[in-house]
Formats: structure tokens, C-alpha cells, sequence
């Protein structure tokens, strides 16, 4: 009977790939499958520690989907408020503050499905909003430190979501 180059393969462990018995690792995921059981425990170890990795991560990330809702609940409660008690009443401010608010509130649905692209275009939209609110009325300006708060905040949840996109692609 002759040896072919499928009886010579192996299915690893954690991921169910095909791996050659001569080869200690899987090439697929890393386990050491033809390991000693000190290389096995290190390799269940150092996963524990990039989930755990992963979970903290995760957390920080999910602060993107919380500015993106509070950003659009402030702008739902501002618009209103403005709209009833300030100001008098003006349909096209009224039409643009809920546009706005709908958009960050948008921006907060997909961001369950998708953070990082949300979690962009939340920014996006952010800074565009600054910049022509602050063209458009310079002392807008003068509440820099409470929008720069959830500028920072957008910021950071923009790289955290991009460092967990990548875990997870490297974790899979």
C-alpha cells in the first residue's frame, strides 16, 4: 500500500485545519499541536490574555456608541428646548436640529452592527458640524471645552475601535 500525502495529515485541535504530523504547530491558528504540554499550556495562556486584551478594548470601544447616542439625545432635547423656551419659532431650525439629532441617533444604530465605520462618520460629521456652527456663529466657540470633550471622546473611540477590529481579525 502506498503512503499518500493525505495520510500524512493531522486536524488540529482549536481550529479543525489540516496539518501535516511532521509540523509541531498548526499553521492555521498557532496551537502546538505536536507540542509538549508546557508549549500547550502557554499557548492556552497567552490566548487568555489576548481575550482578556480584547475585552478591555471592546470596552473602550463601545464608548463611541455611547457619545454617538448622547450627541444625538442632546441635540433632540437642545432642539426642543430651543425651539419651545429661547427662541421663537422657526421651522428650518427646527428641521435642521432634528436632522442633526437623527443623524448622531442613525450614527448610534449602525454603530451596533458596524462601530468603526460609524464611529468615523461620526467624527466626520462632528467636526464638519463644528466647523460651520463656528463659521457660521463664532461665539458658538465659546462652549470649546464641552464640545472638545466629546471631540476627545470620539477621538479615542475611533482608535479603540480600530485596535478591536484588528484584535478580532487576528484573535479569529
Amino acid at each position: 500500500m502506498k503512503l499518500t500525502e493525505q495520510d500524512n495529515k493531522e486536524v488540529c485541535i482549536k481550529c479543525k485545519a489540516e496539518i501535516e504530523e511532521i509540523n509541531k504547530f498548526c499553521t492555521s491558528c498557532g496551537y502546538p499541536q505536536n507540542g509538549s504540554v508546557q508549549e500547550k499550556k502557554a499557548f492556552r495562556i497567552r490566548k487568555q490574555k489576548e481575550l482578556s486584551k480584547l475585552k478591555e478594548i471592546e470596552l473602550s470601544a463601545t464608548v463611541g456608541k455611547s457619545v454617538l447616542f448622547m450627541l444625538g439625545s442632546f441635540y433632540l432635547v437642545w432642539a426642543i428646548y430651543t425651539n419651545l423656551f429661547i427662541y421663537e419659532f422657526h421651522i428650518l431650525t427646527v428641521i435642521i436640529d432634528f436632522f442633526e439629532a437623527f443623524i448622531y441617533l442613525g450614527l448610534w444604530l449602525w454603530a451596533k452592527r458596524r462601530l468603526l465605520p460609524a464611529t468615523i462618520s461620526g467624527l466626520f460629521f462632528y467636526t464638519t458640524m463644528f466647523v460651520i456652527g463656528l463659521v457660521s456663529n463664532p461665539y458658538s466657540g465659546l462652549l470649546i471645552g464641552f464640545k472638545g470633550l466629546f471631540f476627545i471622546l470620539l477621538v479615542i473611540s475611533v482608535t479603540s475601535a480600530r485596535k478591536y477590529e484588528k484584535m478580532i481579525k487576528d484573535f479569529g
